[in-house]
């Protein structure tokens, strides 16, 4: 919290000192008095009061020490600074009354009673609102879109209807009592149903006391629900003709909420059964079936009631207006409330709030970041892991970020980072803290804007680096820039497809044959339906999937491989579920470039991509189509190296990587790595067709000699070649290649488990010290073919000698 006031309220307190002295030479001290308690102060989601208590004792504090008082002075400061300056609003009433309770405690005054906070503390949706902008306009079209239980046609035809009243009426004004701003609001969440009272379209709107007394009724009543809270009328001295247009301060840590209704977190406060069905297409039939049951409709109707709540409140903030910039994908409350926040804060004042490092790295909340960096609003963004924990309820994992921005009419020329901090006292770190201008994020982010996520200075720079020598993968918005011409795609949703999907056990109950890891029946085929766990870097056969017999979300659990059994060439992973090859999608490539979603950049290794067969692949798995099996080979290696995975580090600070990361990440121009693919093939055949399968890959780069040996050993070894031949080629000087590999703790920590030492960087550094000397830009040598396996079993062939570094 401390930390969040440094960077948030302790320059508006400077500014205001610094102003008031300055407007009042005759009495300094006391024109900076005046100016603190000017000052306003607001947490738009103020819990019980937290934030405003901390906020108060800081202005006070400050008021004391420019009038030079004692601890008497102190306490008179507090009482007017409680009474003039801090102002909160939450949806909880509990919440509410127990804010006043705290701030009325901090400044006890005898004689007055708590309510002197009603007009500064207040309950409400800061969300949901109307704005006088938004009501000079009228009510959009889009206020009509249809929710759970509304009539379509019912709703189009009031759409049709409003589209022609905007047209007549839009010259009429409309009224600016508090009832017109509920009523706009209300607009949005109507029933669009035949039975459902006359709603609010434009011309009601425009004309609201000649609306029927049930279309009041209806108002009021949604108004009562959504708690809508309007801020211009709320706080008319803040946000009325005269007043300053917004807070001199917001703050506050808002609740991270999706706001989509999730099934079975409502049901498991409520039956533990349909919570705990095992796939999203049984709870659903569980959940139709509560219709037919008289004795559990009640439930059905609360479930029902409960989705409307959550469709109409993601509905307004996509479609009301307020929220251009994080009203839109899978909402979270956080993201919306940083945009509220934003508005709500004066031209020269500044925001502070605690949410998810997400707000400046995830795809749905890039509108907003970027928006910050072009206006040069955004200050600082100092990222935190919950390691202690400091929200005992969240992951240890997660990260959360101190925001702050400054007002519209104020431009920072660079803004302050951090990443990874566990304490605030990291941030006297000069090696842990680092500025970027509006300029550099775009470069390392061109397509999104959204923030890189550096752990220190130094990772700044290299990277800074790399994205001045190399393009990204697509650049949007330029004709040209997609020259390895790549696309992206899914194949199977786990949850959504999951009525396709068969297990052994019901495959073999109608008469299945197993074959590898396929089953066949007649003509049929049943292809195995491929997993992330499944999946590691060059390995289409890490796992088989097993049911666990003691979890109870994640039942499917992967069974790793030895090397011994990658030693068999017919050794298959063995998937949890198959899927009807008619299904798929026509057209099966050779092998499909493939990459894992769930990641971290905490983990071993953060980027893992193969190769797989042809298969049925969840979306666990992401997918990348190439031109052809050579792209698909080249750009496998660039994205198993560790110089990628470095980059990609700093740019995914959560738990998943997508598709939006991706197409930013830095990749050799095609043209180069065409130069280099008698080095770069050979090898990824190796590592790759290990196994049968992998056949049809291996013949569409000119490959029949049949599967290669697993020797990992040899692996390591031409992984390490690969490493340091990317190394070069990105640009990366040997002092910083070790700096890199340093940066892979776990790497680090299992190698010496196994070998006494960190094997990998000394393989990847004698050989990046070889082609350094041999000099790389001058090509590289096709590698000595091992040994095959020549027959269907394991063991039978071994390799013939190590690849030869490159040499000239």
């Amino acid at each position: 919290m401390e930390c969040l006031l440094d960077a948030a309220l302790d320059p508006v307190l400077d500014a205001a000192v610094a102003h008031g002295e300055a407007t009042d030479a005759a009495d300094p001290a006391g024109g900076a008095a005046r100016a603190l308690l000017a000052l306003t102060v607001c947490d738009p989601a103020c819990g019980s009061g937290h934030f405003l208590v901390a906020a108060a004792r800081r202005i006070a504090r400050r008021l004391a020490a420019v009038r030079g008082g004692g601890t008497e002075a102190s306490r008179d400061a507090l009482r007017e600074v409680v009474a003039r300056c801090v102002h909160g609003v939450d949806l909880d009433p509990m919440a509410v009354e127990l804010a006043r309770m705290a701030l009325w405690l901090e400044a006890p005054e005898p004689g007055r009673p708590l309510t002197f906070l009603d007009a500064r503390v207040k309950h409400g949706n800061a969300l949901i609102g109307a704005a006088p902008d938004l009501l000079r306009r009228g009510v959009p079209d889009a206020a009509f879109t249809p929710l759970a239980g509304d009539d379509r046609a019912h709703a189009r035809a009031l759409r049709r209807r409003n589209r022609a009243e905007r047209k007549d009426v839009c010259d009429r004004p409309v009224e600016p009592p508090r009832e017109a701003a509920d009523a706009w609001c209300a607009a949005f969440l109507w029933r669009r149903t035949a039975d459902a009272p006359p709603g609010v379209t434009e011309a009601v709107l425009r004309d609201l006391p000649g609306a029927p007394r049930a279309t009041h009724e209806e108002i009021a009543r949604l108004r009562d629900r959504y708690r809508f809270f309007h801020w211009h009328l709320e706080y008319p001295e803040v946000f009325g003709p005269d007043g300053p247009g917004g807070f001199d301060c917001v703050l506050g840590n808002p609740p991270w909420e999706r706001i989509k209704l999730q099934e079975q977190e409502f049901f498991a406060q409520h039956d533990a059964e349909i919570a705990a069905a095992k796939t999203a297409a049984a709870r659903k039939r569980l959940i139709a079936a509560l219709k037919e049951d008289p004795d559990r409709t009640a439930l059905h109707t609360a479930f029902e009631a409960a989705k409307r709540t959550a469709e109409g409140t993601s509905h307004f903030l996509r479609s009301g207006g307020r929220y251009p910039l994080t009203g839109r994908g899978d909402i979270n409350t956080y993201a919306v409330f940083a945009e509220a926040g934003r508005a709500l804060t004066g031209p020269r004042g500044r925001m502070g709030m605690i949410v998810p490092t997400g707000i400046a790295t995830d795809a749905t909340t890039r509108f907003y970041f970027k928006d910050l960096v072009d206006s040069g609003t955004l200050a600082a963004l100092y990222d935190f892991e919950n390691a202690a924990p400091v929200f005992p309820d969240v992951h240890r994992s997660f990260k959360f970020s101190i925001l702050s921005l400054t007002g519209r009419a104020l431009r920072e020329p660079a803004a302050r980072f951090a990443f990874f901090l566990r304490d605030p006292a990291e941030l006297a770190d000069e090696g842990r803290v680092f500025a970027l201008t509006p300029e550099e994020i775009t470069l390392l982010n061109p397509n999104t804007g959204t923030c890189p996520v550096f752990r220190t200075r130094r990772d700044a720079e290299i990277t800074l680096g790399i994205y001045a020598r190399l393009p990204v993968l697509i650049k949007e918005g330029d004709p040209d820039g997609n020259p390895w011409g790549v696309t992206f795609g899914t194949m199977f949703h786990m949850a959504n497809d999951s009525h396709r999907f068969r297990t052994r056990e019901e495959l073999t109950a109608t008469g299945w044959q197993a074959a590898g890891n396929h089953y066949v029946n007649g003509d049929r085929v049943m292809l195995p339906l491929y997993e992330a766990k499944m999946v590691d870097a060059y390995n289409h056969r890490a796992a088989d999937v097993v049911k666990s017999a003691t979890a109870v979300k994640r039942q499917n659990q992967p069974a790793y491989l030895t090397a011994d059994a990658w030693a068999s060439a017919s050794r298959l992973a063995v998937p949890g579920n198959w899927v009807d090859r008619a299904e798929t999608p026509p057209g099966t490539p050779p092998g499909r470039l493939a990459f894992l979603r769930i990641s971290s950049p905490t983990n071993q290794r953060t980027m893992i991509s193969a190769i797989l067969p042809p298969a049925a692949i969840g979306d666990s798995v992401f997918l990348l189509h190439t031109r052809n099996s050579r792209d698909s080979a080249a750009l496998v290696a660039h994205f198993n190296s560790f110089v990628y995975d470095y980059v990609t580090r700093q740019k995914a600070a959560g738990l998943n990587l997508n598709f939006f990361h991706i197409r930013q990440l830095p990749v050799l121009p095609p043209d180069t790595v065409h130069r280099h693919t008698d080095f770069l093939t050979p090898r990824v055949l190796e590592l790759t067709c290990t196994a049968h399968d992998m056949g049809r890959f291996a013949a569409d780069l000119g490959d029949t000699g049949g599967p290669f040996h697993w020797d990992e050993d040899r692996r390591g070894r031409i992984r390490a070649e690969l490493d340091a031949f990317f190394f070069h080629l990105y640009g990366i000087g040997r002092a910083d290649t070790a700096y890199i590999l340093d940066t892979f703790p776990i790497v680090r920590r299992k190698d010496e488990a196994r070998y006494g030492g960190y094997r990998t960087k000394d393989l990847i550094l004698t050989a990046y010290d070889h082609m350094a000397a041999s000099g790389l830009a001058a090509g590289a040598r096709t590698p000595r073919r091992s040994a095959r396996h020549r027959a269907t079993g394991p063991g039978t062939g071994a390799p013939r000698g190590m690849i030869p570094a490159p040499r000239g």
